[in-house]
């Protein structure tokens, strides 16, 4: 067993990284990601000139047509990963659900719902100051691959506008193909600009929004800051995007170089739209491009592109999350239920770490038996560093025990923590997780526990465990650490997800019934 000091280091040393984890997680994560450059190899594309980045970022939007519109026609359009419904008002989607992921109720999660205003919608095109705000229904067709089409028109007195759009059947993806079409010998020049609306997700406590970017040069995917998004602008983005906690709708792949600039727009943000700006138009144009809109699950993200990856929030531990979610999935599909496959999967990584486990039990077994003759020593040598250090050695040698031994047990607490900042990245960053029921009051193991029992479950167990317990009558210091432990982790438990205390409970119910068989046996 380790002594005080030992014991309050590594408790400190526990709460200083996870308190660091929380506080500071954009410093430890980076949102990194896989990069790959959106344009190949050689490949032209043009570059804005020193006039085009001297523009003002417009966020805003005029409707030439708005009076003349009154009643919106919609459309619904299935395939196996999309319930999409488009409207004539700007040919854009006004609403997306996801059939393979579901609420509590079995509904469809949705990302986008009907915007409170035009300008909010997702996929809306704006042209200067004569954006059409009525467009024509074309029809729909299904492709030989699965893929569905959804075209729309629009007209100004010197352009013609067609948005078709491309939901894939097998992933994530929806492209949309801009054509613009001069219905004069010598139009005006247009800038078009499309706006990509942000996902939402009513139910959660907290739907946090934001902007996400990417940034080629050191390969990471950034979240945008407010005060980036109310004043900065990217030059020929090669990803540019918004997200909430499970949903993200983001540009993959801009074939014809349509995105000379990208910005934010400086609403509400649950509101916030990302914005590409398109270069100067003078002629007929079309530009093809390519979107993430979609879960923010591994699966789903890596089928699209794996540069996506980097928008869950793995951190450093990236690696060894993934393959605890890969586990977490394959124990899922035996039981079909995610809380029992936590405990599974807790069951599984006990028995990984058992070696480890029992070496370090060892090691702390012998330390607890010396300890009453260290103290002794201790304090016959209080004014003897020299004369004390000899002692302790010589006791060391008497029971073949190495000093070392001691240094081993405290890193084998190592894998440990590992484990645990593992899985609360992996927990608490996927969808799957999402009101995924477990049984009783547990109805989403991505909240807090309504009722706070798991919390208490687990500052009880972590109370009656020996390492909590007092090594040495009268010992107030020993006393202090058994009830602070389990306080200081208490308001820590009351905020955790309640898969991730359940992955905690379990851990530290197979530990003590661990310790009781070691004794038993031994």
């Amino acid at each position: 067993m380790f002594d005080k000091k030992t014991l309050v280091a590594a408790f400190l040393s526990f709460i200083t990284i996870f308190g660091l984890q929380i506080i500071f997680r954009d410093w430890f994560d980076g949102k990194s990601g896989t990069v790959e450059q959106v344009h190949e190899a050689g490949a032209a594309y043009k570059i804005p000139s020193a006039h085009d980045l001297s523009l003002p970022a417009v966020k805003t939007i005029s409707f030439g047509d708005a009076a003349a519109v009154s009643v919106s026609q919609e459309v619904t359009v299935s395939t196996p990963r999309y319930e999409a419904v488009f409207s004539t008002y700007g040919g854009t989607l006004e609403a997306l659900a996801f059939p393979e992921y579901t609420d509590a109720n079995s509904a469809p999660l949705q990302s986008i719902y009907e915007a409170a205003t035009p300008d909010q919608a997702s996929f809306v095109l704006a042209i200067n100051d004569e954006t059409p705000l009525h467009y024509h229904y074309e029809g729909q067709e299904t492709l030989k691959n699965g893929d569905v089409t959804v075209t729309y028109t629009a007209r100004t007195d010197e352009w013609a506008i067609r948005k078709t759009f491309v939901l894939h059947h097998e992933k994530y993806l929806i492209d949309l193909l801009i054509e613009l079409k001069a219905k004069a010998a010598h139009p005006n020049p247009i800038r078009p600009r499309l706006f990509i609306g942000a996902p939402h997700l009513p139910a959660l406590e907290r739907d946090e929004v934001s902007g996400v970017i990417l940034d080629p040069a050191k390969n990471t995917i950034n979240q945008v800051s407010d005060s980036q998004r109310a004043s900065d602008a990217w030059v020929l983005p090669h990803m540019i995007g918004v997200e909430n906690s499970y949903f993200a709708h983001a540009l993959i792949a801009d074939k014809d170089g349509f995105a000379q600039r990208g910005y934010f727009t400086s609403t509400e943000s649950s509101w916030i739209s990302a914005i590409l700006e398109g270069p100067a138009i003078t002629e007929s144009a079309s530009y093809n491009l390519s979107f993430f809109v979609g879960p923010k699950s591994l699966a789903a993200l890596t089928a699209v592109d794996a540069r996506l990856e980097g928008l869950l929030n793995f951190g450093w531990l990236s690696w060894f999350a993934k393959l605890l979610l890969q586990m977490l999935g394959w124990l899922y599909e035996l039981c079909h239920n995610y809380g029992l496959a936590i405990i599974a999967l807790t069951f599984i990584l006990k028995l990984i770490l058992l070696p480890l486990s029992l070496k370090s039990a060892g090691i702390n077994e012998q330390q607890q038996k010396l300890q009453p003759r260290i103290a002794a020593l201790r304090k016959k040598y209080a004014n003897d560093t020299a004369g004390f250090n000899v002692e302790v050695m010589r006791l060391y040698q008497e029971h073949g025990v190495s000093p070392a031994s001691f240094m081993f047990g405290c890193l084998l607490m190592v894998p440990q923590m590992l484990l645990f900042f593992a899985m609360y990245r992996a927990l608490g960053n996927v969808i799957d997780m999402y009101q995924a029921p477990f049984f009783g009051w547990i109805i989403d193991l991505s909240s807090k526990d309504p009722y706070y029992i798991l919390p208490v479950i687990a500052v009880v167990a972590i109370f009656f465990q020996p390492m909590g317990m007092v090594s040495q009558k009268g010992d107030k210091q020993a006393m202090i650490m058994r009830y602070l432990l389990p306080a200081v982790l208490a308001t820590v438990f009351v905020r955790m997800p309640a898969g991730l205390l359940l992955f905690i409970v379990t851990n530290v119910v197979v530990t003590m019934a661990e310790q009781k068989l070691r004794k038993f046996f031994a």
